[in-house]
């Protein structure tokens, strides 16, 4: 059986490759020590919510991206260039927003 320092060890790498900060692992670790669990599982519920959040939104980019790319691919867009400004009125894209 695993000492129990290596399972400490074996934790600790756990929270850091999942993204875990010192001040959450410590606390994981407080809460486990105090025999409280359920709050540290809480806890980790709700950090892997941020992590699962900020993949949501960094997958909103790449779908943006992969629409511009489709678009400039189609020509939709690309066709619309001339002498560097695009004519908004082909594209409807309005140069002065974003």
């Amino acid at each position: 059986m695993p000492e129990a320092s290596d399972i400490q060890s074996i934790l600790r790498q756990n929270l850091m490759d999942a993204g875990c900060d010192a001040s959450l692992t410590q606390r994981i670790f407080t809460l486990l020590t105090e025999g409280r669990s359920q709050e540290g599982i809480a806890l980790l519920a709700q950090h892997r919510r941020e992590i699962l959040d900020c993949c949501h939104r960094e997958q909103k980019k790449i779908d943006c991206l992969d629409y511009l790319v489709y678009s400039l691919k189609s020509k939709n867009i690309s066709k619309s260039y001339q002498g560097g400004i695009l004519n908004e009125r082909e594209t409807g894209l309005d140069p002065g927003v974003g």
